[in-house]
Parts: structure tokens; sequence; C-alpha cells
């Protein structure tokens, strides 16, 4: 009861040390009770005392669970520490505990924290080999970092793009606008609106200044029109920044 006191008051310090006094009393928790406190402490970060806290799981004989390892995966994801993420994914196989795709996502994550993009793409074809359904998650992240760094163009952008159709992925409205802005060629950003549509993904704004701004660039100014058509289709009214773009490609169009 104090464990869950200390919990739900995000002290999950003080419940790491109640579960080292508990363990030195001879007295052994439930598993769900560490799966908890780890929880907590992934979301702080803290993997030192995430590590210390499995580590007395392990010694009371308890067998660590799937989310036991993935919430110490995610304290060093968020550190960027992809190399002790390896050491738990490792630890996983000694205990025979199958990974899943929040596994993988937590260590893509650190692989993208740390700039490893290409470890972070072989996990991708890991999760194939393993026979795991990944998710828009798996690939968000390292679709964003590689536009981030100009390291990704249309082709390359397109083909993670539909790689993740083929592994049976439904992109998410970020994973669309990130191609679209890596791809900076008119055409195809408008056929992957038309994509998000057909998958029944809904624009959002940045989706559409991407859209604006990608036929400014290009002087492809009677474009523009259609593109607020549809964002007052889709039923809001476009925010200062987009009317101010929209109100420049007028001009421009009627030759002002």
């Amino acid at each position: 009861m104090v464990i869950l006191a200390c919990n739900k008051a995000l002290k999950w310090q003080v419940s790491a040390a109640l579960l080292q006094e508990m363990s030195v009393s001879g007295v052994t928790p439930f598993l769900q009770v560490f799966n908890d406190v780890l929880s907590g402490l992934a979301r702080d970060g803290n993997a030192d005392l995430a590590v210390e806290t499995l580590g007395i799981a392990q010694k009371a004989g308890l067998k660590p669970s799937v989310s036991t390892f993935n919430h110490v995966i995610k304290c060093f994801a968020k550190s960027g520490d992809w190399m002790s993420c390896q050491n738990i994914l490792d630890g996983m196989r000694r205990y025979d505990v199958k990974p899943n795709v929040t596994t993988f996502n937590n260590f893509i994550y650190a692989c993208i924290e740390a700039d490893q993009l290409e470890i972070a793409l072989s996990l991708c074809h890991d999760l194939n080999r393993l026979k795991i359904t990944p998710n828009a998650n798996t690939y968000s992240g390292i679709i964003q970092r590689l536009c981030e760094q100009g390291r990704i163009g249309s082709t390359q952008a397109l083909k993670i793009l539909n790689s993740m159709s083929m592994a049976g992925v439904r992109p998410n409205v970020a994973s669309f606008n990130h191609v679209m802005a890596a791809c900076g060629n008119s055409q195809i950003v408008f056929q992957l609106l038309e994509d998000m549509r057909l998958q029944g993904i809904e624009p959002d704004r940045k989706s559409y200044l991407i859209a604006i701004t990608t036929c400014e660039k290009h002087s492809e100014f009677e474009r523009i029109p259609m593109i607020e058509k549809q964002m007052k289709m889709q039923g809001f009214k476009p925010p200062k920044y987009i009317q101010e773009a929209l109100a420049g490609a007028k001009r421009k169009l009627s030759g002002d």
C-alpha cells in the first residue's frame, strides 16, 4: 500500500527504495509491483535505478515479463544509450522473453537520439524477420530525423513510406508531412495529399502549409486556390500564417 501511495505521488525513487528494503527483509512483491515502479522510472529516464530495480526482481526469483524489460529499455532510450538497449534485449533472450513492437520502438528511439539511423533501419528489418508487426511509431521517428538532417530525398522518403504500407502499417499524418517536406515536388506533394485521403487520414494544417510553400517555391500559384478550397471543405479556418501565404499567392496569380 505504501508503494502504491508513492507511485500515485510520482515518487518513483522512494518506491524503488521500498522494493530494496522489502527484498532485504525477504519479502517479494508481485512482478506487477516492480513493473509499475519501472514504468515510472521510465518516464523520468532514471536508467541506473531501473537496472537496480530489475536486478532486485531477478534476485527474488521473479521472471521479468516483456513489459519489465520494455520499461528499462525506455529508460536508456531517453538518453540515446542504444548500446545499453542492445544489452537489455540480449538479456530478454537469456530469459526466453520474446520482444514485441514496443521493445523495438523504444530501441529505435534510442538509435534516433544517438543519430544511429542505419541501426534504426536495420531494426525495422529485424521486425520482419521476427514476424513482429510494426506500427506507425516504428517508422515516423526515423523519417523525421532523416528529414531534419537533410539526409533523405524524395525517392528514399517514398520508399520508406511505401515500406510501411507493405508491412501493413497505416502511416500517420506526421509521417506523410515529413515525406512531403522532404520531397519538395508539388506533383508528389499533391499525390501524397490524395493518398492520405484515400487511406482515411485527414491532412492537418502543416500538410497544407507544406503544399502551399512547395507551390510557392516552384511558382505554381494556380494550385493555391485548390488548397484553400480543400482546407475549407475539411472544416477549419486557415491560421494567420497560412492566410498570409494564400493572400500572397493570389496576388502573384493575379499579376499584382
